[in-house]
């Protein structure tokens, strides 16, 4: 199914727990969080009329919100074979604005989540963010290369920029304690040996 926002599939798939799946029957792509669909698209046949040819997006939407966007934009009509108050569908072959779309299936995805057990919210943020621990931490590491090679550029003999503080503090990891370097003198010592005087005679 070819339409206007090519990055549809990938948005809808990078929320928390979004589950793709295909329902052979209706021809239908649906986008599952913990079994309850946010957002679905499909093809309808000549049959279904007005919606006939028009590739589809359906999402859950606010009813006042929902009534409001009918209005202001041909292009998005009540939900295709969905109640009509709480889902819209999308001409994706249209021309709603691709801000106002991102938009749209944000608003789906989070009011379908809301609805869940605060269980299941915290099981689903959890899985979201150990999958994202992996690559917060391969971006601390380019973030450390990148700040270590700039401070030795600048200032090569920075006591600071070392590799090891460079990627404690790209990672947010309190720095190693450092003792203060003292200057030295340039002055010679002084001995601190009393010098032995000499006994006069006569």
């Amino acid at each position: 199914m070819t339409h206007n926002y090519p990055f549809l599939d990938a948005l809808l798939r990078s929320y928390p727990g979004s589950i793709w799946d295909y329902k052979a029957e209706w021809g239908w792509e649906r986008y599952q969080v913990s079994g309850k669909m946010f957002a679905a698209t499909c093809l309808p046949g000549p049959e279904h009329h007005a919606y006939a040819g028009h590739p589809l997006l359906t999402l859950k939407c606010d009813p006042l919100h929902a009534k409001a966007l009918r209005t202001e934009y041909p292009d998005i009509r009540p939900g295709f074979y969905m109640d009509k108050t709480n889902w819209i569908s999308i001409f994706l072959d249209g021309s709603v604005p691709e801000a106002l779309l991102r938009d749209l299936c944000a608003q789906s995805y989070q009011l379908v989540f809301s609805k869940l057990t605060k269980k299941m919210q915290r099981e689903i943020k959890g899985e979201s963010a150990k999958r994202r621990m992996p690559q917060l931490a391969f971006s601390a590491i380019c973030m450390a290369h990148f700040s270590f090679f700039a401070n030795n550029l600048t200032s090569p003999r920075n006591a600071r920029g070392s590799f090891t503080h460079t990627i404690r503090t790209a990672m947010g990891i309190p720095p190693i304690c450092e003792a203060a370097a003292a200057p030295r003198s340039s002055a010679p010592r002084q001995s601190t040996t009393a010098t032995p005087t000499t006994a006069r005679t006569g």
